[in-house]
């Protein structure tokens, strides 16, 4: 990685506090909830079931990495242009930046 990324992480036990696959539109594996809201007011207002559910706030600086268990829930946020790489559940590499642009297709 280089550049710095602010990360957003939420554990599996509170699955059903980030409202995955109860928004009509969204994959079962995608959450509405912007673990990146200031206003805390909004957040619990929008979904109470997040005051509950603790978020672990993580900055990666360059050169630093992360493992992240199975399972987890990650939003990213980023100041400057990022390159990361990750490693999925399908056993696919994949290469991408912040703009959502995939090296590898």
């Amino acid at each position: 990685m280089t550049g710095k990324e602010r990360l957003r992480l939420v554990s599996p036990v509170y699955k059903h506090n980030v409202y995955a696959g109860e928004t009509e539109g969204l994959a079962s594996k995608v959450s509405p909830v912007d673990l990146f809201e200031e206003d805390i007011d909004l957040q619990h207002g929008t979904f109470p079931l997040m005051e509950i559910a603790q978020i672990w706030d993580v900055v990666l600086n360059q050169g630093e990495c992360i493992y992240i268990p199975a399972f987890w829930w990650i939003q990213s946020k980023t100041d400057s242009r990022v390159f990361t790489s990750d490693y999925d559940d399908s056993g696919k590499h994949q290469f991408g930046d912040v703009y959502g642009e995939d090296e590898d297709e």
